[in-house]
């Protein structure tokens, strides 16, 4: 296993503040000795990542940067290393900082207390930007055309956030899973992020993918990675190639024993304790057809209709899961879960076809599966740990009558698990990493 060097640690390199004005770099402002605590987001399903940096100044900046003080038109520059990474930069990004909140005098009136809001810089030329446009051609070859022209070649994002030599705005990229089924369709009006997450949406498919399966892409963004219009079930079969070839054990962690809770023995992955964990909730499943429902497709010119069935037990394996054993016991399935829930579709069969009876009679269901077993754990910071990666976690039982429980890891917590948010917490001293995991199925099948 590779150890991470001095793991509680980061070095922030650069955290600067940068105001622009129309001839380029008007002022800086570097907040690195400001700095009380920066939280960093990354979310498989939010779509851009999202800054929070705490300060406590007494240079008057609040007020005085720009004449007016902070206002919410400036850009966060923030390069972070690693101690003993070898010089490489862990981490880079440019946020705008859109909001200034929580802010506090000290009693003396000498300091003051504030939180800067900020968000990846794509942002500020999304909110202006506007798409309403008529597209034939896949939803990935459209998300991917929205990104190049309103985002890559916006006007604003060429003449402003540009290099400036010291300071270089980064083109952004757009990483893509392709979407085999062509359509003809509109989207009206919405800001180029909605645009993207409406072609999203929509898609029936996945090329490699069963006719049922792949209907979950979502848009997300990574630090240092870029954005990504992906496929659910293909980072779960990416998840999991990369699992089977972790020499290194880079992505499999294991509940820590009393004994490394206290000596702290491979502290880099092992796990000292869980929170936030949520089991499956039959009752929401239910009542949101999560594990059968029927869409009944009405057509508009022939005057009649017909329906599809999504039934969980059956479909489950034209989907791809992290495991090959469903949480949803088949007794339960058989004995009460009915196709009480229905969804109404209005079709004009004149019109191609859009599958929206497939996408969301399947969309919906794969999506709550997936977030029927849910749980939080902290480390010591790891910029390895991005969402949509898939973790192998070995969690042993949880008794006080099992002989030698810490050897039996069969549990329903132990496997496989999505990553679905990171959020970094730094300052100068002290780094950790929070992870989120998202859990569908077991490997196998557990106890009696």
């Amino acid at each position: 296993m590779s150890e991470l060097q001095s793991a509680g640690q980061v070095d922030i390199q650069e955290a600067t503040i940068v105001l622009l004005d129309k001839s380029g770099i008007k002022q800086t402002e570097s907040i690195i000795d400001m700095i009380a605590q920066v939280n960093i987001i990354e979310d498989l399903f939010e779509g851009p990542v999202t800054c929070s940096v705490v300060l406590a100044e007494s240079k008057g900046a609040l007020t005085r940067f720009n004449k007016k003080g902070f206002q919410g038109q400036e850009f966060l520059f923030l390069r972070l290393k690693k101690p003993g990474d070898s010089g490489v930069t862990s981490l880079s990004q440019q946020f705008w900082i859109y909001d200034v909140t929580d802010i506090e005098f000290n009693t003396t009136n000498d300091t003051a207390s504030l939180t800067l809001n900020c968000i990846s810089k794509e942002k500020i030329i999304d909110v202006y930007s506007s798409v309403n446009k008529a597209f034939n051609g896949t939803y990935s070859d459209a998300a991917k055309s929205i990104f190049e022209n309103q985002i890559v070649n916006s006007g604003v994002r060429k003449k402003y956030l540009k290099d400036y030599g010291e300071y270089t705005f980064d083109i952004p990229k757009l990483n893509i899973h392709e979407s085999p089924a062509e359509q003809k369709f509109i989207i009206p009006g919405k800001q180029p992020f909605e645009a993207i997450e409406f072609c999203m949406r929509r898609i029936f498919g996945r090329t490699g993918g069963v006719e049922t399966s792949g209907n979950f892409f979502t848009f997300y963004e990574l630090c240092n990675g870029g954005y990504n219009f992906h496929n659910v079930e293909n980072l779960i079969d990416e998840g999991k190639k990369r699992l089977e070839a972790d020499e290194d054990g880079d992505y499999h962690f294991e509940m820590a024993p009393m004994a490394d809770k206290t000596k702290n023995v491979n502290f880099d992955r092992k796990i000292k304790e869980f929170s936030d964990i949520k089991t499956t909730n039959n009752l929401e499943n239910a009542n949101g057809g999560v594990l059968k429902n029927k869409v009944r497709t009405v057509d508009m010119v022939g005057k009649t209709y017909f329906d599809i069935e999504y039934d969980y037990k059956t479909k489950f394996n034209q989907f791809r899961h992290l495991g090959s054993t469903p949480l949803i016991d088949d007794d339960y399935l058989d004995m009460f879960a009915q196709s009480n829930y229905e969804f109404l579709v209005l079709k004009d069969t004149t019109k191609e076809n859009q599958f929206y009876e497939y996408v969301v009679g399947h969309r919906l269901p794969y999506i709550s599966v997936l977030h029927n077993l849910q749980c939080s754990f902290s480390i010591d910071g790891d910029f390895k740990m991005k969402p949509g990666v898939v973790l192998n976690l070995r969690v042993p039982e949880i008794s006080a009558t099992t002989e030698n429980p810490a050897e039996r890891f069969d549990t329903k917590f132990s496997g496989n698990w999505l990553i679905s948010r990171v959020s970094h917490s730094f300052n100068k001293n002290q780094h950790s990493t929070s992870v989120s995991l998202l859990k569908d199925s077991l490997i196998e099948a557990i106890g009696d």
